[in-house]
């Protein structure tokens, strides 16, 4: 396996280890191994996630789901590595990942979450955005590289996935009211945001800081704070949203709603 600039000991050890479970769990079944997300965007650092994507040969059986459900489990407990807890991945047939199709969407994930084991899920339109970063920015840490095994995604799909985000956020903590939560997950929404504002404009996905500084310098430069704000909550995300900063981004998704282009 090629090691990369920016593996951490502690990132290499989660993925070698995801990969040798698939091995061993899969067999000849397990075609490849693709790294996504930040690793692949290049904006990486230590309260990122380890996003992967295990590609097979054929639909999981009860008895390889259960042994890869148990193996993370031993991987989250007993790894001696700070991103222990923080690995994202999801296992998917070749045709599922190739591209969306709602009939062919069942697949076992595993969030970065270490009260949730690995479980069923059924992936919509919006996994396109994984699908695109993987095969513009990701690679094979076993197996053929994700170009080979995902369609091209047009960018007005994208911007339709990005403007269909923001209707939902602000649908749920505009419209809905409802409450944010934790302080994590009130950054990642004003983060969200600026990406999602920028593949409206560009029609493709950047990482996190690229698409802040895309956003400040396109019109958004009046959220300035809030952003800065975000990216400090970003690095310590427990404890609930402040109500200051609730607001301002309940402000903020309003303001982008607003500003949707009417095809989007």
């Amino acid at each position: 396996m090629e090691a990369r600039p920016n593996w951490l000991p502690g990132v290499r050890v989660m993925i070698e280890g995801v990969r040798d479970l698939a091995a061993r769990a899969l067999g000849d079944g397990l075609l490849a191994v693709l790294v996504e997300g930040s690793l692949a965007l290049g904006d990486f650092d230590d309260d990122s996630d380890i996003d992967l994507i295990i590609v097979t040969q054929r639909p999981l059986s009860d008895a390889q789901f259960d042994a890869l459900r148990e193996g993370h489990r031993i991987l989250m407990n007993e790894v001696a590595s700070p991103w222990s807890d923080q690995v994202e991945c999801t296992y998917l047939t070749t045709d599922a990942l190739r591209r969306h199709d709602p009939a062919n969407a069942r697949a076992a994930n595993l969030e970065r979450n270490r009260d949730e084991p690995l479980k069923w899920v059924s992936l919509d339109a919006g996994w396109d955005i994984h699908r695109h970063i993987a095969r513009q920015h990701g690679y094979a840490v076993l197996g053929p590289g994700p170009e080979t095994l995902i369609d091209p995604i047009a960018p007005d799909r994208l911007r339709a996935h990005a403007a269909a985000a923001l209707r939902h956020w602000a649908a749920a903590f505009v419209d809905r009211g409802e409450d944010f939560g934790s302080r994590g997950y009130q950054s990642y929404v004003v983060l969200s945001v600026c990406r999602a504002a920028h593949t409206l404009a560009s029609g493709r996905i950047a990482s996190k800081r690229a698409s802040v500084v895309a956003f400040l310098a396109g019109g958004g430069e009046a959220w300035q704070p809030l952003i800065a704000r975000a990216w400090i909550s970003r690095h310590h995300p427990h404890g609930p949203a402040d109500p200051d900063d609730a607001a301002a981004t309940r402000a903020l998704l309003t303001w982008a709603r607003e500003r949707l282009p009417a095809t989007a």
